[in-house]
This record gives C-alpha cells, structure tokens and sequence, in this order.
C-alpha cells in the first residue's frame, strides 16, 4: 500500500518506512540514501519543517514513482 503522504505534524518517514521498492528494482538504498540526503538538504536550508517536509516529498517522490 502506497502512502498519500509521507510526513505528518512534526514527523517525517524516509526510505522503505515512506518508500519500499519491489526487491526486483535493487533500489532500495539508493531511494534511502537519496531521501535522507534531500530531507536534510530542505531541512538545513528551509524556514520552517513544514515547508521543509512538503519540498522534500515534492522533490523526491517523482523518483520514488519511477523506481
């Protein structure tokens, strides 16, 4: 099952918590690690955690949709 949203409140799920790929894309620690990367580049650069979650969502689910 897909999650519609992948942060609510003041809580955010990175990797397969937000993201699980199917074992057969062998994608799983890249989507992980670029997650995280992309969280903590919105977190350190915007002015509140919400905006900082719904960049990084905006950002990294179109990946996570082609994976």
């Amino acid at each position: 099952m897909k999650s519609p949203k992948w942060s609510e409140g003041r809580a955010v799920i990175v990797g397969d918590a937000a993201y699980c790929a199917t074992p057969i894309a062998g994608k799983g620690t890249d989507l992980a690690m670029s997650g995280a990367y992309i969280l903590a580049g919105e977190i350190s650069t915007a002015n509140s955690y919400q905006e900082a979650f719904e960049a990084y969502e905006n950002k990294i689910r179109p990946y996570v949709e082609k994976c």
